[in-house]
C-alpha cells in the first residue's frame, strides 16, 4: 500500500489507523519517504520496536511485527521524524497482510 500524504503534512508523530476489526495484521515493512529521502524505515524487529501500538490493538510477540486488532480503533504511531522542507510529496508505504 502506498499513500501520498497531503502537502505540508507533518510526521511528529504520524498516526496510522487500520479499519479492520478483529483481525490479525502482519507488517513486513513501513517506509516514510519524501523525494529521494527515506525519513523512516522499519523492516526488522529493532526498527519495529520504535513504533507505538495503541488503541484497540496489541502486538503479538514473535519475530514478525504482528498486531491483533481487538476493536474498532487500532492505532500505530511512528516515531517523530523531520521531513525535508522541499516541495517533494511525502509517501507512506506499508507492506502488510491481513489474516482473518
Amino acid at each position: 500500500m502506498r499513500i501520498e500524504l497531503p502537502p505540508n503534512a507533518r510526521a511528529a508523530p504520524l498516526r496510522i489507523d487500520f479499519v479492520s476489526a478483529l483481525t490479525t495484521i502482519e507488517i513486513a515493512s513501513i517506509r516514510l519517504t519524501k523525494g529521494d529521502a527515506i525519513c523512516f524505515a522499519a523492516d526488522e524487529d529493532s526498527e519495529f520496536d520504535m513504533i507505538q501500538v495503541a488503541g484497540d490493538a496489541e502486538r503479538i510477540p514473535g519475530r514478525a511485527f504482528r498486531l491483533r486488532v481487538t476493536g474498532i480503533d487500532p492505532q500505530l504511531y511512528l516515531p517523530a521524524v523531520q521531513l525535508p522542507a522541499d516541495e517533494a510529496p511525502a509517501f507512506l508505504e506499508i507492506r502488510l497482510r491481513v489474516i482473518l
